[in-house]
């Protein structure tokens, strides 16, 4: 019987050949980051400020979207989400990290959504192959493990208000001007393209 067949099943066409749809490659986005020395990232001396945004427009193929992170009277930093798989939880979980392959030490992430609060929370408990098993956007979760466990430090994170002005009186003034700037980081990278 062995001897009838070939070792190795004949090479199938790829599945855009039978259909005629193109598919984007997907390359890993952690291999679009800059590799950056322990000795060279970033040691922040204030709280770090994260946020995504995601240009939502009706053909998906065209929506574009951006991370970016800020310290205040330090450094502002703002990147493009790779790949075609773009959604506004998708920035925000990018935006923790470029924060993990770009600082060092001790750094507190202040967060408008929940979600990048929850994942990094269970990343760092018990939890954490379970929670990998079974979450939205596990590709990215999988590399801000990666990044996570050689972090050079310790990360906290803190929920900040998503979209207040600064007359808002049930967050301290410090976090919603921090968040607003980073947002606007985000925002303007991302309609910018």
């Amino acid at each position: 019987y062995r001897a009838t067949r070939p070792c190795n099943p004949p090479i199938q066409p790829s599945l855009s050949w039978n259909t005629g749809i193109i598919f984007t490659p997907v390359s890993p986005i952690a291999s679009n980051l800059p590799t950056i020395p322990i000795r060279e990232r970033i040691a922040p001396s204030d709280t770090v400020f994260v946020d995504g945004s995601c240009l939502h427009l009706p053909c998906k193929d065209l929506r574009t979207g951006a991370s970016a992170y800020y310290v205040p009277g330090q450094v502002k930093f703002a990147h493009e989400l790779p790949g075609a798989d773009i959604s506004s939880q998708r920035t925000e979980i990018y935006a923790l990290l470029l924060v993990l392959h770009h600082f060092r030490g001790r750094i507190t992430v202040a967060t408008d959504c929940s979600a990048v609060i929850k994942g990094l929370a269970a990343l760092k408990s018990e939890q954490r192959l379970f929670f990998l098993s079974h979450c939205d956007n596990r590709d990215l979760w999988l590399q801000v493990k990666a990044a996570f466990d050689v972090f050079p430090g310790d990360v906290q994170c803190i929920k900040v208000k998503a979209h207040v002005s600064m007359a808002c009186r049930s967050q301290d003034p410090f976090l919603t001007a921090g968040n607003i700037e980073v947002d606007k980081l985000a925002r303007s990278l991302a309609t910018e393209r």
